[in-house]
């Protein structure tokens, strides 16, 4: 009678289009991942995920793959904060202690640890699940 049919190459070429399309939002949704603001699936990174060199080096507290190192110091020892990622991060104490400013990628700087013994929880003010802990004692 004249109309068309309905199983021909049409609805065919109607699914391809919605699978490329899918396709590319699947795409653009990895392309967009994590952008640092939001929560990871897995567990935080721990200090031994931030490097090798954080261990060779008393004092040091180094941002590296997404992960801060933990430091064990001296009370009022100065503490070196060094930034070997791709983006910047901070080092803030929970407690405000202490607090780096932001520390640009490749920097490093200085900050006085508290004089009183204990532990300091710390965390990225950019990238809140990035945690370590000062040492002092």
């Amino acid at each position: 009678m004249g109309g068309r049919d309905r199983t021909g190459p049409a609805p065919r070429r109607r699914a391809a289009t919605g699978l490329a399309s899918l396709a590319v939002a699947g795409l653009l949704l990895a392309a967009c991942g994590d952008d640092g603001d939001t929560e990871a699936s897995g567990p935080s990174p721990t200090a031994e995920d931030a490097g090798s060199d954080a261990a060779a080096e008393p004092g040091t507290i180094v941002a590296a793959d997404f992960a801060l190192s933990s430091a064990t110091v001296a009370p009022g020892a100065e503490v070196t904060v060094r930034n070997d990622d791709s983006v910047a991060h901070t080092v803030t104490a929970d407690d405000g202690s202490f607090d780096t400013g932001t520390v640009a990628v490749g920097e490093a700087t200085t900050f006085t640890a508290p004089s009183e013994p204990g532990e300091v929880p710390y965390h990225c003010e950019i990238h809140p699940g990035m945690t370590g802990t000062l040492t002092i004692g």
